[in-house]
């Protein structure tokens, strides 16, 4: 299936490409020092939440599509997409994306899984809600279903298949990025609520998800509950706090952290990670955007 969507985006790509493109060339770098509860540190290519440093390529058509390809500097041990490729799709924004991609479900911090899609964007017309809708497959072991997301700042979401959070961006909140699931685990369904509301300089965001099914006795249907609470100074840093409980499993983590601005370009991110069965984990980021 994975290559049935790269011929695709290659089809359709040599068609838009008869056209004058404009192209931009960036990349997102997310370093980390991480030190765990006994103090050994590690320098990782990606930071706890599982941001990867990624090369950035972008391809704007004069039909407004665009194709859009990022590239990871380094992978993540443990986890199921170990491919060099993030994201590598084409869309017409707020209408369609086809090709690899982040599921559309909740906030996308808690569970973010990217996965070969198919990704429409409409509303409810009876409603006036956004809805946006992805089908999803990806091979044996992985994700494959689908994943839908109703609302603006408050939103249902639902993900129905087989193998969700499986990947290592997924459940950071609880977990490091190392500590993925995997292949052939997960849920076959996923469903709950969020929220964000912002306050000039106060954001305020909310989460709660319900895991069911599972496939294997090792992952255990489980809630989770998440609030984020972030301030952003003026012309300073920004301050978040952000509280999860998983209210089966019994797990509690609390993360403080600082996003330093040192230019328009780069960004300290010092952290702090309370858990309660695991010890505190130390860390600083680098978030550089060229």
């Amino acid at each position: 299936m994975r290559v049935l969507f790269i011929l695709a985006i290659s089809c359709l790509s040599c068609i838009v490409f008869s056209q004058a493109p404009y192209v931009t060339f960036s990349a997102d770098l997310n370093p980390q020092l991480r030190f765990d509860s006994r103090g050994h540190g590690k320098l990782y290519w990606y930071d706890d939440t599982g941001n990867y440093s990624r090369a950035r390529l972008n391809v704007f058509l004069e039909n407004d599509w665009v194709l859009r390809i990022r590239q990871k500097l380094a992978r993540i041990n443990n986890d199921p997409d170990n491919s060099g490729i993030d994201e590598l799709f084409l869309e017409r924004a707020s209408e369609w994306r086809f090709g690899k991609q982040y599921l559309p479900y909740g906030s996308n911090r808690i569970l973010k899984e990217n996965g070969w899609s198919v990704r429409l964007d409409t509303e409810l017309a009876f409603a006036d809600l956004p809805l946006v809708i992805s089908f999803t497959t990806n091979g044996k072991g992985r994700q494959q279903g689908v994943v839908l997301r109703i609302g603006d700042w408050f939103g249902i979401s639902a993900a129905i298949g087989s193998h969700f959070g499986i990947n290592a961006t997924s459940f950071t909140q609880l977990q490091l990025p190392e500590e993925a699931l995997g292949t052939g685990r997960g849920y076959r369904f996923i469903y709950g609520l969020d929220v964000t509301r912002k306050f000039r300089a106060l954001q305020i965001s909310g989460e709660y998800l319900q895991m069911r099914r599972p496939h294997i006795f090792l992952d255990r249907e489980d809630d989770i509950v998440n609030l984020l609470v972030r301030y952003e100074f003026p012309f300073g840093p920004a301050l978040e706090a952000e509280g999860t409980v998983a209210t089966q499993s019994k797990r509690e983590n609390l993360k403080i952290s600082s996003q330093i601005p040192l230019s328009r370009e780069l960004f300290l991110v010092p952290m702090a990670i309370f858990r309660k069965r695991t010890g505190t984990i130390y860390g600083i980021s680098a978030q550089v955007r060229l």
